[in-house]
C-alpha cells in the first residue's frame, strides 16, 4: 500500500465547547456519525492508538444483502439494516435479537441502478420517546419511502410514514432528532425519474408530518435531499445539502446547495449553491452530510458548517451566514459524477473535538505527483490547510470517517484502516473479503463495521 504525504501549517485549534463534550461522551452510538455530524466517540477509551494493533475479528453476523447503513450501538444491542430490507438487533456477541423488515425498492428491470435497494438509511436510537407501552425507540428510514418507528426491545413497528411513492422516491438519509421532532429528507431513486425534493420535520411520537419544505417549485423535479442532515440545536436549525435540479420552467434556487432551515417551520434562512464554472462537474451535486464545527479565527471563536460535494471540493461555511458562501474550501478528491466507482466524493467527514482537526476521506485524488485511488486527510478547520494527508492504492473512501481519540477509521476497498490523527500512520489494516461501504462504528471497545457481502464484523482488542 503506497502511501504519500503533505505537510501544511496547522492553524489555531478550537476550544473544546464543554457542552458538546458531555453531549457526546458517552460511549454507545446512537445515531448516524453519533451526533452533531462529529463521527467520534469521545468517550471510548479501550481501542487506543497504543493497542490498536491488537484488533482483531471477534464476531460475524449475516444478513441477506450489502450493508452500507451505519451500526448504531445502544442499550446493550446493535442496530443495523441492510439491503435485504430487514433491520436487526444483535447483541455484543453477535447474537439475533430482532429482525424487522421494512421495505425494499425495485423498480422495473433494466431501468435504474442499483437494480434494488432496501435500508440506506442508518437507525436513531432515544430512550427519551414514548410510545405507547415503549420506553426506547429506534426510528430508521425503510427500503420502501417510509420512516419507521421501532421499539428497540423487540422490533415491533409502532408506527410508519410514507414520504413518497416507490419505487421513484427513496430515503437515503438517516433520520436526525431535536426537541421531539424527526428531521430526514426524500429524493429520487437514481435519478429515474427525477422526483421533488422535499425535507420533512415530523412527530417522533405520533409519526405526523409537522412541517414540509419543498426543495423545488411544485411542477418541477430534482434537488433531493440524499444525506442527513446536521442538527445545531442550541441555534434551532438544521443544516443539509441537495442535489441536482431537474427539468423546470421556473428558478429552482435549492439545487446543488447548503441550506440552513428552522427546526420550527422549516423556512430557509441561509443558502449557497456551488457556481457555474470551473467547480461544476457533471451530476455534481452534493451527496454528503454536514459537519458541525467550532474554530478560532483572528482570537474569536467561530461557529462553523461544511461538506463536501461531489466535485471533490470540501466547503466551509460561518454558520452564522452561510450565504455569504464559503470560509475556505479545500480540494480533497479530482471528482466527477460516479462515487460507487470512485468518481465523486459523499464520504463525510468527522470532527475531533479534542484535537480540534478535521478528518475527510474522499475518492481519487492527486497528492504531490502521486495518482491515488482514495485518500484520508488532516484539514485545518480554520484555514483549510492540510496538516497530512495519506494516499490509499487499494481503493477508495465511500463511507463517512469515524473515530475515537487518537484515531479515525475508514473503509478502503476490501481494506479497514485505523489511521493515528497526530500523523496519519496506519495502526491497523484489516483486509476483508468485500469492499467496505458502510460507515464503521466504535463503541464501548469494539469496532464495527459492514460489507457488501451483508456482514457485521466486530473488532476488539
Amino acid at each position: 500500500m503506497v502511501r504519500s504525504r503533505k505537510t501544511g501549517r496547522l492553524g489555531r485549534r478550537a476550544g473544546v465547547v464543554l457542552a458538546l463534550v458531555l453531549l457526546l461522551a458517552g460511549c454507545d452510538w446512537t445515531s448516524y456519525m453519533n451526533g452533531v455530524s462529529s463521527g467520534f466517540n469521545l468517550g471510548e477509551t479501550t481501542i487506543t492508538p497504543a493497542n490498536a494493533a491488537k484488533l482483531h475479528l471477534s464476531w460475524t453476523a449475516t444478513s441477506g444483502g450489502p450493508v452500507f447503513a451505519q451500526p448504531v450501538v445502544a442499550n446493550g444491542l446493535v442496530y443495523w439494516g441492510s439491503f435485504d430490507g430487514y433491520e436487526r438487533a444483535t447483541d455484543t456477541s453477535g447474537r439475533l435479537r430482532w429482525k424487522t423488515f421494512i421495505g425494499t425498492t425495485t423498480p422495473p428491470a433494466g431501468t435504474c441502478y442499483p437494480d434494488s435497494l432496501g435500508i440506506v438509511s442508518t437507525a436513531t436510537y432515544r430512550d427519551d420517546v414514548t410510545i405507547g407501552a415503549s420506553r426506547s425507540v429506534v426510528f430508521v428510514g425503510g427500503g420502501d419511502a417510509h420512516v419507521y418507528a421501532l421499539d428497540a426491545r423487540t422490533g415491533a413497528r409502532l408506527w410508519t410514514r410514507s414520504l413518497g411513492d416507490s419505487p421513484s422516491h427513496f430515503i437515503f438519509d438517516s433520520p436526525a432528532y431535536a426537541n421531539g421532532s424527526l428531521y430526514v429528507g426524500v429524493s429520487s431513486y437514481g435519478d429515474c425519474p427525477l422526483v421533488q425534493g422535499q425535507f420533512f420535520r415530523i412527530d417522533a411520537r405520533t409519526g405526523r408530518i409537522l412541517a414540509t419544505l419543498d426543495l423545488t417549485p411544485d411542477g418541477c423535479t430534482g434537488n433531493g435531499s440524499w444525506g442527513s442532515p446536521a442538527i445545531d440545536a442550541p441555534r434551532r436549525v438544521a443544516y443539509f445539502v441537495t442535489g441536482n435540479p431537474g427539468d423546470c420552467d421556473q428558478p429552482e434556487p435549492l439545487g446543488q446547495a447548503m441550506i440552513e432551515v428552522s427546526l420550527v417551520d422549516l423556512h430557509v434562512i441561509g443558502k449557497w449553491v456551488v457556481p457555474d464554472g470551473p467547480q461544476q462537474v457533471p451530476d455534481g451535486d452534493f451527496g454528503s452530510t454536514p459537519n458541525l464545527f467550532t474554530t478560532v479565527v483572528n482570537h474569536k471563536l467561530r461557529e462553523m458548517v461544511g461538506a463536501v460535494n461531489k466535485n471533490g471540493i470540501y466547503y466551509a461555511f460561518d454558520r452564522t451566514n452561510v450565504t455569504a458562501g464559503p470560509v475556505w474550501f479545500a480540494r480533497i478528491a479530482t471528482g466527477g459524477g460516479a462515487p460507487d466507482y470512485g468518481q465523486g466524493t459523499v464520504t463525510p467527514a468527522a470532527y475531533d473535538l479534542v484535537d480540534g482537526m478535521l478528518y475527510a476521506g474522499g475518492d481519487a485524488a492527486v497528492i504531490g505527483n502521486v495518482s491515488c485511488l482514495g485518500s484520508i486527510s488532516a484539514i485545518d478547520p480554520a484555514t483549510g490547510k492540510f496538516r497530512w494527508r495519506d494516499c490509499l492504492n487499494d481503493g477508495f473512501v465511500i463511507g463517512a470517517v469515524s473515530g475515537a481519540p487518537g484515531w479515525v477509521v475508514v473503509g478502503e476497498g476490501t481494506h479497514l484502516l485505523v489511521v493515528r490523527t497526530s500523523d496519519g500512520h496506519v495502526l491497523f489494516d484489516y483486509t476483508g473479503p468485500a469492499v467496505f461501504q458502510s460507515s464503521a462504528t466504535v463503541a464501548n471497545g469494539v469496532l464495527y463495521a459492514g460489507d457488501v457481502n451483508g456482514d457485521l464484523l466486530a473488532f476488539t482488542v
